[in-house]
């Protein structure tokens, strides 16, 4: 993997940690390193070592999303979200912001307007717009389920990736 995968895995995997959680109102069930059991059910999360986490991110989100490809600041942006909602939700961001066919899936044509975004913003300005509307996209889905115990560590969260990204170059 690159130094930036390594790099932006390794602030997820801190930020997320090898505590293994399992609260009521989390719907992904026992989490380790943010790995859900129910979104991998085939990964053992109460064994889940950090190592094994990181080639999980690779393989089901990194390499998927085609962050390898994508200048350091946005992929930052596409790969946390993913992380924190799941991947087509990332993907679907992306693509709506682009004004691209949302289908969940970064392919050719989303690179594409991807690269057109890069020139005409920039990787920093396009990432923040990613993050913004995350952002609405999680106060809309908390309104709708009208459940707000997980307001204040996504703000954290945010507001942590943010900085983080506003640093990658």
């Amino acid at each position: 993997m690159t130094a930036l995968f390594e790099r932006c895995v390794d602030w997820v995997l801190d930020w997320e940690t090898e505590k293994l959680t399992d609260r009521p109102h989390d719907r992904g069930g026992p989490t380790r390193w943010g790995i859900s059991q129910v979104a991998n059910p085939d990964i053992d999360v109460f064994n889940l070592t950090r190592g094994r986490a990181a080639e999980t991110y690779a393989e089901r989100y990194w390499l998927p999303l085609r962050c390898q490809r994508m200048p350091a600041p946005v992929a930052m942006a596409v790969f946390d979200h993913a992380v924190h909602a799941s991947q087509s939700a990332a993907a679907l961001n992306l693509q709506k912001l682009l004004r691209v066919t949302a289908d969940g899936k970064i392919g050719d044509r989303t690179m594409d307007a991807l690269a057109l975004a890069v020139l005409e913003l920039g990787p920093h300005r396009l990432a923040l717009d990613l993050l913004k509307r995350r952002a609405g996209l999680q106060v809309d889905a908390w309104i709708k389920r009208e459940e707000w115990v997980h307001v204040k560590g996504f703000t954290n969260r945010w507001l942590e990736v943010c900085a983080f990204v506003h640093g990658l170059t």
